[in-house]
């Protein structure tokens, strides 16, 4: 079995043609163009045309809002129908529908409890990844790809997973577990998971319908790789560093986000690269001082953090 899986980059694709492009400027033009044609050139309607404060124009802007109104509406149903775009209850309609696939509950919400415990769902980038995997669990030779599905549609503690064979018919699944907040907080996150995660997650992958009958699969938590970012972060002269630091750190936690798996390194270049945001001069990455390594057990763990922005002159 092969041990990298290639998942569909949904986000990589090009926006659809169905997708129009919204212009008002751009429509208040050709219907102020088009609607001078309708009339003779010596009409008076011409005059009226070339004069901003005259009600016609005001009609005629109305007009090209409108329209544009309604192309941003018939932009966003389109959206709403395709799995790269759809958000919220249409995303739900898209997994259940055509995938067969509903949202997994990651936490139930309990009324008995004061305060009252709120149910928490997975998200709409998790559930969509989920929904373009699926059609993985269809084959029955036991791809990666089937493996990864059922793991992570097994337990609502498991956030993603790694398929590794080390061996002919041998399956190894490291399972890490769910965040909960802040990818840079050590305290939001479970590196691992816990022996019910493992017990479910084994009665998945070992299912008779799943499991190919020479494959002997094992589930393990993963284990965490510890490492810490230290960095600061020269902003140009006359721009808010907070402003900046606020947008860098967004972009670090968006990639760790996506490096939160047993097997991924964590590379210096792509750390220098999410804080490396408009407005910054350059950037000086104290720790980690090289990619941080990790093997196919292990999860790459932000343990703690220190990125200051100061204004620089450079």
């Amino acid at each position: 079995m092969n041990n990298v899986f290639t998942a569909i980059n949904l986000q990589g694709l090009p926006p659809p043609n169905l997708i129009a492009p919204i212009a008002p400027e751009a429509e208040l033009l050709e219907i102020r163009t088009e609607f001078a044609a309708k009339f003779p050139a010596n009409h008076p309607i011409h005059a009226a045309l070339a004069l901003e404060s005259e009600p016609v124009n005001k009609i005629l802007e109305v007009l090209a809002y409108r329209y544009s109104l309604k192309v941003s509406e018939i932009n966003r149903t389109a959206r709403s129908l395709m799995l790269a775009y759809a958000t919220n209850a249409d995303l739900d309609h898209i997994g259940v529908t055509y995938y067969r696939v509903e949202r997994k509950v990651l936490q139930l919400e309990d009324l008995t409890t004061n305060p009252v415990t709120p149910e928490i769902l997975e998200d709409d980038s998790d559930y969509r990844d989920r929904l373009a995997l699926s059609v993985e669990a269809e084959t029955k030779a036991g791809s990666a790809g089937a493996y990864l599905f059922h793991a992570l549609s097994a337990s609502s503690q498991v956030f993603n997973a790694t398929v590794h064979s080390p061996a002919p018919t041998e399956v190894d699944v490291y399972l890490s577990g769910q965040i909960e907040g802040d990818v840079l907080d050590q305290a939001t996150k479970t590196v691992g998971v816990d022996q019910v995660a493992i017990d479910d997650v084994t009665r998945a992958l070992t299912a008779d319908d799943v499991r190919p009958m020479t494959d002997l699969v094992r589930v393990h938590s993963a284990t965490a790789k510890a490492y810490e970012i230290n960095a600061v972060i020269y902003i140009k002269a006359g721009i808010s560093p907070q402003l900046i630091l606020a947008q860098g750190l967004a972009d670090l936690r968006a990639y760790l986000r996506t490096e939160f798996k047993p097997g991924r390194r964590i590379a210096t270049s792509r750390i220098i690269g999410a804080l490396d945001v408009n407005g910054v001069s350059r950037i000086e990455l104290i720790s980690p001082a090289s990619d941080v390594l990790v093997d196919v057990s292990q999860v790459a763990h932000c343990t703690s953090y220190d990125i200051t922005a100061v204004s620089s002159n450079d």
